[in-house]
């Protein structure tokens, strides 16, 4: 890895998806991180996951947080998980030094 790419949580949804390759096509170096890449997947990660996400976030110069529980239909059916993701892991990120 190298310490001039940017991270992209939640890389495999549209918009992640959409971001990394258009970033891609400029020329940066983007590393993703997301729960539906398989394990043992080198961008696999949850963000809920602190030392997974160090580990990537550490090799990175900005972050494009995206990653989230973002069906209403999966927040509603699991508002712990839910919370968890979109609060939880939003203020892990955020409170990186």
């Amino acid at each position: 890895m190298s310490k001039d790419q940017i991270l992209i949580t939640g890389s495999k949804g549209l918009i992640g998806r959409a971001l990394k390759s258009r970033l891609e096509n400029l020329g940066i170096q983007v590393v993703g991180m997301d729960i539906n890449y398989p394990t043992p997947h080198e961008e696999y990660g949850d963000i809920r996951d602190g030392q997974r996400f160090e580990e990537i976030a550490a090799e990175c110069v900005g972050i494009v947080h995206l990653a989230a529980v973002s069906r209403v239909i999966f927040g509603e059916r699991n508002p712990k998980l839910c919370w968890d993701v979109n609060v939880h892991g939003t203020d892990r990120i955020l409170s990186r030094p």
